[in-house]
């Protein structure tokens, strides 16, 4: 497991722009690659780092994508009078057309920094691409969900890939609803 802080974020040195989080994200893909060798390569981003999991899966292969609390475009979530003025774009909607690799979206009903629309906006666009994967709405869970049920869902999405077939039959809390993704 690989775990990363951005620059500008927990006293890193460096400005938070997507170009620079990209290529820091290029980087941790290619430390991550070597120590995973021919092992799965799962990348799970959280809200900002929903954007920058998205782009990061157009520029190279994954065995997985997870988000969680991850939005349309970084421009839909500023105020309409300031969203010229917002300079990264994060547009995780075009990206969805160039994913090769499952998509798993994790998303709480009351998320007030992204709103679940937002993530339902996405596996609507994923669903009417012919996408895999499936969407985890937590009820009632706001932008940090619960780690215990996180951890549930990563365990579960991590079963389905070893399995390789359909869905894997998991028990998860009544708050968590699954919607297999596909045609």
């Amino acid at each position: 497991m690989v775990a990363a802080e951005y620059r500008e974020y927990s006293g890193n040195p460096g400005k938070a722009d997507e170009a620079g989080l990209a290529a820091d994200a290029d980087a941790i893909y290619a430390r991550a690659r070597s120590l995973a060798g021919t092992g799965k390569l799962i990348v799970v981003g959280h809200s900002l780092g929903g954007g920058v999991a998205f782009g990061l899966a157009t520029r190279q292969h994954l065995d997985a994508l997870v988000t969680i609390g991850a939005f349309t475009r970084l421009r839909a979530m500023a105020p309409r009078l300031l969203r010229a003025a917002v300079p990264d774009a994060y547009d995780n909607e075009a990206a969805i057309a160039k994913l090769d690799e499952p998509l798993y979206m994790i998303h709480g009903t009351a998320d007030d920094t992204v709103p679940w629309q937002q993530g339902e906006e996405l596996f609507k666009l994923a669903h009417a691409a012919g996408k895999s994967g499936a969407a985890f709405v937590i009820r009632d869970a706001g932008h940090a969900p619960d780690g215990a049920v996180l951890a549930m869902i990563l365990r579960a999405i991590a079963a389905k890939l070893d399995g390789g077939g359909g869905m894997v039959n998991v028990t998860l809390p009544e708050t968590v609803k699954l919607v297999p993704l596909g045609h």
